[in-house]
């Protein structure tokens, strides 16, 4: 480095300033801010550059990169390999957890911590209270994926669902929500109850069904008690197209409450949104880009994760099911977090 600074005229010996000798001197003289000591001192992105520069490599490589950066193959390659390992590193990442939300705390954990991390609090208590009332459900299908993959035998009058069948997933069903219905007076709990149904009893989900084409469908009954409706669970096979089986699935694992409840986790963002600037005009293009954005948060993990968990379910039966709603709510949230991204920059 030395030899590099001896060819810069104020380091050159033989031909030394007097006001470089003379610091009392030098100190004073100055013009509009300028150190005039030093004016052949390099800029500061050179400078930079030339105290990066390894000695045993080329002299001039630093200088190289004020021309052309691409030339660099030091210091930018350096660069370059950082950021592909950040990106293989945040790959492997998304992958682990997107494969640990099989595990429905898992799942329902992510996204309390996320709510939290962006400064949504009430969403994140939101969704561990949503958490903590399905701990019982949750376990029970944990246990389930469990036994069918150890292969543990059935207890006698229990009926493995078979992956043909599909049964319509609930709200209440199976959560410490369950039993509380039950306290309720009889009309106001068949109220409740017949709302709690999944979207392809909806007018909207027939209307899908239609369109695509409905397949034939025939019932079973399982061997589990349906404590709400004082009864069976009933399971559901198909036939007909692929798509429109996939989708008629796909459908009756999306109760319509939850989708209510996810969306009530929305409202506060919505309303920051609308309440953020003094000005009119911002607060509606602000509060609309919001109730875009939230639609994406509640539909793009709802779809994802009942779409993906009908598929696996009817391949792999319950275990299929956990792994399929785990990638699918995961890798939901994240595309529609990314769209969201690009809503904001509008």
């Amino acid at each position: 480095m030395q030899k590099i600074y001896k060819l810069l005229p104020q380091y050159n010996n033989n031909d030394t300033d007097r006001r470089q000798q003379n610091l009392s001197y030098s100190g004073a003289e100055r013009r509009g801010g300028e150190d005039r000591r030093n004016p052949f001192r390099p800029n500061d992105k050179l400078w930079n550059d030339v105290n990066q520069v390894d000695p045993n490599k080329d002299v001039f490589e630093a200088f190289r990169r004020q021309i052309n950066p691409s030339a660099v193959q030091g210091i930018n390659s350096l660069n370059q390999t950082s950021s592909d390992d950040y990106k293989k590193v945040q790959f492997k990442k998304a992958l682990v957890e997107g494969v640990a939300s099989s595990v429905p705390f898992v799942r329902r954990g992510i996204g309390c911590r996320d709510s939290f991390n962006n400064d949504e609090d009430s969403k994140g208590w939101g969704k561990l209270a949503i958490l903590a009332i399905n701990i019982p459900e949750d376990s029970r299908d944990i246990i389930n994926a469990g036994k069918q993959m150890l292969h543990i035998p059935l207890k006698e009058g229990e009926i493995r669902i078979p992956n043909t069948h599909q049964v319509k997933f609930s709200f209440f069903r199976g959560t410490l929500l369950e039993p509380l219905l039950k306290l309720l007076p009889a009309n106001l709990r068949y109220k409740i109850i017949s709302m709690d149904k999944a979207l392809d009893e909806t007018k909207f989900g027939k209307r899908i069904l239609k369109k695509i084409g409905k397949p034939k469908e025939t019932v079973i009954r399982t061997s589990r008690p349906d404590k709400i409706k004082d009864g069976f669970v009933k399971a559901y096979m198909h036939k007909g197209k692929t798509i429109s089986v996939l989708v008629n699935r796909g459908m009756m694992r999306i109760p319509v409450i939850s989708v209510y409840a996810f969306s009530s986790l929305e409202m506060p963002a919505i309303y920051k949104a609308f309440t953020s600037s003094n000005r009119l005009k911002d607060n509606v293009v602000n509060g609309s880009k919001q109730i875009v954005k939230s639609t994406i948060n509640v539909f793009s993990f709802i779809i994802a994760s009942a779409i993906v968990g009908a598929f696996l379910a009817s391949k792999k039966g319950a275990a299929g099911s956990l792994i399929g709603i785990g990638l699918g709510s995961y890798f939901g949230t994240k595309t529609g977090n990314y769209i969201n991204a690009q809503i904001d920059k509008i």
